[in-house]
C-alpha cells in the first residue's frame, strides 16, 4: 500500500544512546495465538509493512489481543524501547475545544484512515530498533506501527501540516480521526473536495467501512454531535442506566467513574453523588447501602434518561456571569442568553464557573485555593475566573451579577481599595474588564443568586479530615497496590483518587520522609550504580596500582612528575620522579621499582 512520502514525514524513535538495549526472552503462545500470529506476519510481509533482520539490538515479544468482535490483533510490547525515547511535547488538540467546535453545523462527514499509522514510514536508521520476535524469525517494521511512544504525535504531526488550511475552518482532526464540516448542505460537497484533493495529492487512504459522509449527526471523540449541539455518549449513559445497586467499595467507584465520565452533562454531579461517598466514609472497606443511596441511585438513572442537550455561544451572544462564594467554593455561572432564553453549554461540579447557551445547555467550572483566602479575596478570584473564561469564549459584550458588595462597588469606582491585596486584585480585574468592549457589575442579594449558589457547596472532591487523609496516603503508598512512590506522585494518586485536604501535599511530603522501606530502600540521588566495592589482592605483589601525579612544582633536574605503583595486598609503595611522562620511561619504573618483576629486568639482555 502506498504510504506518505518519507520527504514529507517519517518516524524517529531518537533512542538515548546512554540507555542499555533490552533483548526481552520469547514468550509462551497457545496455539490459537500462534496461528493468528502467522496469519498476522504473513500479510505484513506480503504488503511489505515489515522485513526480516539480524542481530537486533532492541528486541520484543508480541502481544496477541483478541478484537471485540472477531480475530486477533497482533500488538508489539514496546515498554523497554518507549523508556529509552524522549517525549514528543508536540501538542494534541483539546478535545472539548474539536467537539465544541464542531456542534451546530448542518452537514457533517466524518473519516478515518486506513491503518493511519502503518501510512508513515519509519526512518531506516530506526527500523531495527522495532524487530520483535516470532515462531519464524526476527522481524522489524518499516512503517511506523502501533505501541511507540510518540505515535500519536507525529501523525498529529503529519494531518496538521497536510490540513493546515482547512483546520479550524472546514474540518476537524485529531490523529487519524477526521472530520469536515458546513454550516449548509450546499457548502459540504465542496468542502469534502478539497480534503480529497489533499488526501490524493500526498496518497493518504481511507478505510471505507469507518467513514460516513453527509449526515446531520454522528460519534465524534466520544460525543455525539449534530446541528442542535452536543449529547453525551449513549453506550456511557447505558453502562449506569444497566447498573445494578452497589455492593462493595469497587462497585461504588465504579458508578462514581462513569459519572465522572459525563460530569459536563450532569447537573450538580457531586451533589448526586454525595450520599454514595458516604456509603463508605473514612476507613471502613464495606459500604453501608442507606435509604438515601437508594434514592440518589435511581434519581439519578432518571436524571441521565433525559440528559440535556448542550451547545456552543455564537459569535456576538450576549454573556452573563453570576458569582457565588461560600466556606468551601467559589462559583461562576457564565449563561449565554438569547431570545429572553438561558441554555447551558457545559455543566460542571464543585465549585466554579457555569456556561449556560441559548440552546439551553450550562458550563459550572470549579475553583479551589490552596491558600488561606479570605471571602473578599475568594470573590475576586471568581471574578476573574469569570472573566477569563468569557475571554476565552471570545465574548465581547458582559453582564456581571455578584453578591459581593465589596468586589461591586471598587470595580465600579464607588469604593477605595486600601488593602494592598484588594488593590492588586482591583487592578487585574480592571485590566481584564478593559478587554471588553462593552462591561457592567451589578449586585444581586444571594437569594437571587441561587444558580450559582448552588454550586458553591459542590467541591469536586471529596475533602478529608487529617486522620482519613493519613490513612489514604497510606493505603496509596504501602497498601496492597501500593509501588512507595515519592512525596509529589503519591499526593497526585491521592487527587486522582477523588480526595484532598488543605495539607495534602504537606503530608505526603512528611508521610515518604517517615517511610521506613523508602528511606532503607529508595534510590539515594547522586550515588553511583552500583556500590563501591574494595579490590582483593591474593597475596603480596600479585596486584599493583599505578598512578602519575603532576605537574608539581618543577624539582632538581627539571622534574616535576612522579609516578606511584602500590602493592594492593601489603601497601608497599614505590615512587619516582620524572621529568616527562613516556611510555619508555613508565616501562623502565615498573622492571627496575616493581619487586616480582626487578630479578626478570635485571636478567633481561
Amino acid at each position: 500500500m502506498p504510504g506518505i512520502s518519507p520527504d514529507i514525514i517519517s518516524h524517529r524513535l531518537s533512542v538515548n544512546p546512554a540507555v542499555r538495549p533490552v533483548r526481552q526472552k520469547r514468550r509462551a503462545y497457545d496455539p490459537e495465538r500462534y496461528e493468528a500470529m502467522k496469519a498476522e506476519v504473513d500479510r505484513l510481509s506480503s504488503i511489505r509493512f515489515i522485513r526480516e533482520v539480524d542481530y537486533p539490538t532492541w528486541l520484543a515479544n508480541v502481544v496477541m489481543v483478541r478484537k471485540p468482535r472477531k480475530g486477533w490483533r497482533m500488538c508489539v510490547d514496546y515498554t523497554n524501547l518507549n523508556r529509552a525515547c524522549p517525549k514528543d511535547s508536540f501538542p494534541l488538540p483539546r478535545i472539548d475545544q474539536l467537539v465544541d467546535a464542531t456542534a451546530g453545523h448542518a452537514l457533517l462527514s466524518f473519516m478515518d484512515a486506513y491503518s493511519g499509522y502503518n501510512q508513515i514510514f519509519m526512518h531506516p536508521e530506526d527500523q531495527a530498533h522495532t524487530s520483535f520476535i516470532t515462531d519464524r524469525g526476527l522481524y522489524c517494521y518499516k512503517v511506523m506501527p502501533f505501541g511507540l511512544k510518540n505515535a500519536g504525535a507525529t501523525y498529529q504531526r503529519l494531518v496538521n501540516h497536510l490540513f493546515a488550511p482547512l483546520i479550524g475552518n472546514t474540518m476537524e482532526v485529531y490523529v487519524d480521526d477526521m472530520l469536515v464540516k458546513s454550516r449548509t448542505a450546499d457548502q459540504h460537497i465542496p468542502n469534502l473536495s478539497a480534503m480529497f484533493i489533499i488526501l490524493k495529492q500526498y496518497k493518504m487512504r481511507l478505510n471505507p467501512t469507518k467513514c460516513a459522509f453527509g449526515v446531520a449527526s454522528g460519534k465524534f471523540l466520544g460525543f455525539m454531535i449534530s446541528q442542535r449541539g452536543i449529547e453525551a455518549n449513549p453506550e456511557k449513559i447505558q453502562a449506569i442506566l444497566d447498573m445494578t445497586i452497589p455492593k462493595t467499595v469497587k462497585d461504588i467507584q465504579s458508578l462514581t467513574g462513569r459519572v465522572a465520565a459525563l460530569t459536563r452533562f450532569i447537573s450538580k454531579a457531586t451533589d448526586r453523588c454525595a450520599p454514595f461517598f458516604k456509603a463508605f466514609k473514612g476507613t471502613k472497606r464495606n459500604i453501608t447501602w442507606t435509604a438515601e443511596c437508594e434514592t440518589a441511585f435511581s434519581e439519578l438513572k432518571e436524571y441521565m434518561g433525559r440528559a440535556p442537550l448542550l451547545s456552543t455561544p455564537e459569535h456576538g451572544d450576549i454573556l452573563v456571569v453570576y458569582l457565588s462564594v461560600s466556606a468551601s467554593a467559589v462559583s461562576s455561572v457564565l449563561i449565554r442568553s438569547k431570545d429572553n432564553a438561558e441554555h447551558p453549554v457545559h455543566y460542571g461540579c464543585g465549585a466554579g464557573l457555569v456556561l449556560v447557551s441559548p440552546d439551553k445547555v450550562a458550563l459550572e467550572y470549579a475553583l479551589r485555593f490552596n491558600f488561606q483566602a479570605s471571602n473578599n479575596e475568594a470573590e475576586y478570584e471568581a471574578l476573574l475566573a469569570g472573566l477569563r473564561l468569557a475571554k476565552e469564549m471570545d465574548a465581547r459584550q458582559i453582564q456581571i451579577f455578584s453578591d459581593s458588595q465589596l468586589v461591586v462597588h471598587q470595580v465600579n469606582q464607588d469604593f477605595t481599595a486600601k488593602d494592598a491585596s484588594m488593590t492588586a486584585y482591583l487592578q487585574h480585574a480592571r485590566h481584564l474588564l478593559a478587554t471588553f468592549q462593552a462591561h457592567s457589575i451589578k449586585q444581586v442579594p444571594r437569594s437571587e443568586n441561587s444558580h450559582a449558589d448552588a454550586l458553591a457547596s459542590l467541591p469536586y472532591l471529596r475533602c478529608l479530615t487529617p486522620e482519613e487523609g493519613h490513612y489514604v496516603l497510606r493505603e496509596i503508598h504501602e497498601g496492597i497496590c501500593g509501588n512507595h512512590s515519592g512525596a509529589r506522585s503519591l499526593a497526585h494518586k491521592a487527587i486522582r483518587q477523588g480526595y484532598f485536604w488543605p495539607s495534602l501535599h504537606t503530608d505526603a511530603q512528611a508521610f515518604t520522609q517517615k517511610c521506613d522501606k523508602c528511606q532503607r530502600f529508595a534510590n539515594i540521588p547522586q550515588l553511583p550504580a552500583e556500590p563501591l566495592t574494595a579490590m582483593v589482592s591474593p597475596w603480596p605483589f600479585a596486584q599493583w596500582g599505578l598512578d602519575l601525579i603532576g605537574p608539581m612544582p618543577e624539582g632538581k633536574g627539571q622534574v616535576k612528575y612522579a609516578v606511584v605503583a602500590v602493592d594492593y595486598f601489603t601497601k608497599w609503595a614505590e615512587a619516582e620522579a620524572l621529568a616527562t611522562i613516556t611510555a619508555a620511561r613508565i616501562e623502565s619504573f615498573v622492571w627496575q621499582n616493581i619487586p616480582i618483576l626487578s630479578p626478570m629486568a635485571r636478567s633481561k639482555p
